[in-house]
Parts: C-alpha cells; sequence; structure tokens
C-alpha cells in the first residue's frame, strides 16, 4: 500500500541523489526515460544551491522532480522542502548501507558511490520511502522549540552529574542539605552561598534558617538539614584544595542558573505556542502531558491528516513497534532501533507521565507487570497502546476522553478491566 500520492515514478521528469556533507554536495542526476547519471558536486553554499536549483527548474520547465536524501533533517533538508517542484524521498542510513552491499561485498564507501546509489533507490524504489513535508508553521516551531528543550535539559544533565562528581571530592554534605535537586534555584543560591564546608558550619541557626526560609522550605526539612549540618564532619581542611575547588562549584552553580532561566523562557513560549496550534486542544486534554509532552505530541502529528494514516504507521515510524522476525519455525520479537530517537522518547515518556493521571493507564502498566515484562517493556507497551488512542483522536478531531475510553473497554470485555478494578 502506498502511503503517500507522490510515490509515482512516472510522475516526475528526473531524479536526483544527494549525499550531503556539511562543504561539500555530491550529486547525480537522471533524467526519466534514460539510464544516464550526470554527476557534480555544490558547495554548501545557500547561494550557490538556490543558483543550481534555478537552473534544475529552467532546465526541466518547472516539471516535478524527485530528491532522495539521507536523514530527515538538517540544514540542506531545510533549504531543499521550500522548493514546490521537487519532492523529497527520505533515505535511511542502514538501507542506504544494506543496498550498497548488494553491490560491493566489502562494503566500501565514496561519496559519488553513494549518491549514485541513493539516485537509483528513488528512481526504482520510490513506493518504499517515505516523502519529507514540510509542516505547518505552527507544528514547526513547537518541533524546534520542543527538541531544544530537549537539549538543553539533557545539557543540564550533564552538568548536575559532573557538579555531583566534584562536590564528592571535597564538599559531599553538599549534596544532602543543598536541595533535592542540585539544578533547582534553592540549590544553586546554597552553593553560591557556602560552597565550602567551612563557610556552612561557620553560620549560625538562625542565618540557616533565614536562608531556607526564603527558598520556601518547610520547618520539619529546615531542621532536619540543620542538625545534619551539625552533626556532619567536613572531609578535608586542605584550604588551598577547597578554596579552588570552590571556584568551580559556583561556576556549576551559575551555569544551572542560567539553564534554569532558559528553560523556563521555552516553557513560556512552548505553552503560548501551543495554545496557537490548531491541535493544540487534542495533545493538551491527554492525561498527563501537560504543555511539554503535549507540544512534542503536536510536533510529531502535526495538521496534515494524510501524513499518518493509520496508528500502526504511527508506532512503527516512532519506533515503538518492534519488529517481528520469522525464520522457518521459530520467530524473534527485537527492538526496533532504527527510529527517529526523540519521537520514541516523546511516546515512551508520556506513557510513563500518565500512569499516575491514567486510571487505565495504571492499570495496563500494572498487567504487563504482572505478566513479567520488565519497567522499560511495560511502558513500550503502554505507549504503543496511548499511539492507538492518540491517532484516533487525532484523525477526528476530537480531545481525549477518559470516560468515554473506559466505556469502550467494558464494552469489548476488556481483560483490562480486572486490573482497573483493583486499581480503583
Amino acid at each position: 500500500m502506498n502511503i503517500y500520492p507522490l510515490n509515482d515514478p512516472s510522475n516526475y521528469c528526473a531524479f536526483i541523489g544527494i549525499d550531503w556533507a556539511d562543504k561539500k554536495h555530491d550529486i547525480c542526476i537522471m533524467v526519466q526515460g534514460t539510464r544516464k547519471m550526470d554527476h557534480r558536486v555544490i558547495e554548501h553554499n545557500p547561494q550557490k544551491i538556490d543558483e543550481w536549483l534555478q537552473s534544475l527548474k529552467k532546465q526541466f520547465n518547472g516539471q516535478r522532480i524527485a530528491v532522495g536524501i539521507e536523514g530527515s533533517k538538517g540544514p540542506l533538508i531545510n533549504l531543499l522542502v521550500h522548493y514546490p517542484f521537487l519532492t523529497l524521498f527520505q533515505i535511511n542510513p542502514l538501507s542506504l548501507s544494506q543496498y550498497r552491499k548488494s553491490f560491493r561485498v566489502s562494503s566500501a564507501k565514496d561519496d559519488v558511490n553513494d549518491s549514485q546509489l541513493i539516485c537509483e533507490m528513488v528512481a526504482k524504489h520510490m513506493d518504499r520511502l517515505r516523502v519529507i513535508k514540510a509542516d505547518d508553521e505552527p507544528t514547526r516551531e513547537l518541533k524546534i522549540l520542543s527538541e531544544q528543550r530537549r537539549k538543553i535539559v539533557q545539557q543540564r544533565v550533564g552538568i548536575v552529574n559532573q557538579l555531583k562528581v566534584h562536590l564528592k571530592q571535597y564538599y559531599p554534605l553538599a549534596l544532602e542539605v543543598a536541595g533535592k535537586e542540585l539544578y533547582s534555584k534553592m540549590s544553586c543560591e546554597f552553593l553560591l552561598k557556602f560552597s565550602t564546608h567551612e563557610q556552612l558550619s561557620f553560620t549560625s541557626d538562625r542565618g540557616l534558617k533565614m536562608f531556607y526560609q526564603k527558598q520556601g522550605c518547610h520547618s520539619k526539612t529546615i531542621d532536619r538539614k540543620i542538625q545534619s549540618i551539625k552533626e556532619a564532619k567536613p572531609l578535608t581542611v586542605d584550604n588551598i584544595l577547597t578554596e579552588n575547588m570552590a571556584m568551580t562549584t559556583r561556576l556549576y552553580a551559575r551555569m544551572l542558573l542560567e539553564i534554569a532561566a532558559s528553560v523556563q523562557e521555552y516553557d513560556d513560549k512552548i505553552q503560548k505556542k501551543l495554545s496557537e496550534h490548531p491541535d493544540g486542544h487534542i495533545f493538551k486534554s491527554l492525561p498527563g502531558a501537560g504543555s511539554i509532552f503535549a507540544a512534542r505530541l503536536a510536533s510529531v502529528y502535526g495538521s496534515d491528516r494524510d501524513k499518518f494514516p493509520a496508528s500502526a504507521d504511527v508506532q512503527k515510524f516512532s519506533g515503538v513497534a518492534p519488529i517481528t522476525q520469522k525464520s522457518g519455525n521459530t520467530q524473534a520479537i527485537l527492538f526496533r532501533f532504527a527510529c527517529p530517537k526523540f519521537i520514541r522518547q516523546t511516546f515512551v515518556e508520556f506513557a510513563e507521565s500518565s500512569i499516575p493521571y491514567s486510571i487505565w493507564a495504571k492499570a495496563f502498566y500494572t498487567m504487563q507487570k504482572a505478566k513479567g515484562k520488565s519497567y522499560q517493556m511495560a511502558l513500550r507497551a503502554l505507549a504503543f497502546k496511548w499511539i492507538r488512542i492518540i491517532t484516533k483522536c487525532w484523525k477526528d478531531n476530537k480531545p481525549y476522553n477518559e470516560v468515554t475510553y473506559i466505556k469502550s473497554l467494558q464494552k469489548r470485555k476488556s481483560p483490562l478491566l480486572k486490573y482497573l478494578i483493583e486499581a480503583t
């Protein structure tokens, strides 16, 4: 079954294979009805690329041209997708590697040959390739914001891990009394004010109480922290070590505060743009999604209802659906590695966040654990089920309703009802 209406080779006057890089792009062009491939190299320069594309448009009188390119995003794709006479086809790097091996057992790779192979894949196997379409502006903006926010949060995780290792070398007490999360405002302010054990131990109980109260700590928590500070002994009394290590501690704290401000800026903009998205109401209705997961899910689906004809397409594209391999009488269920990792994380992490807010999701997770599934396997199974529900809501343009879904489970006499009763 053809997923996209644009995958008929007869609709194109030429086929192009591009092996892109950061400085230059190797390109092969094959005109419809011929077998000859012309090769050229184009510098990665917007003006040079535009000049080449305009010459192509003139050469083929503005007729449609099919272009194969590795991946689904990148600076070149961001540029090419805005030329209306081009149809971009995504070439999976793993598929290209396997295709290359069918002609070269040694798997030797060179850029010229890869551009030729990509051109051939587009011309001969277009029906198996996914079209790269430009999302509408609200979806594109949510996608960029969500991905950039995730990168910043990952950088924060890295800095926190470095800070933990750093504090263990001279000031382990801070890990206990600074705050539950080292990236929190309270923890950062604590490390800026008390960057050594000595500074902390010389501060009066009243001074410590005032600091913690200002940060919004409960009185019992404050008393417990002060007691820990009184009882603790320094790991080292080497002033040269502690004073210099404290400088790095304050640097980490300032970095984390700056990142926190940036994350909040992203959160505010994501919330605003989600409220403006035409399908925002669908994804905001999902239990436990909040504005962040709702925005990430909206960026996956977009507003084009033809993007995913069925929930199975989403399950496979996201990598949530496993791969089934059969050989003779044996069958193996394998993890799907070749997929957009951020999108798979989006569905699995949303599934995890939905458990405290959705009765059936909690019951389903419990059922999977009862079957002997691991934590991650149970979450992926839940994500698989959520994709069916979300896709249905998206197709029908209707918000999710927990009561309606539970009634459908009762109507079908789902085995999940047993765990649902126990959950309530």
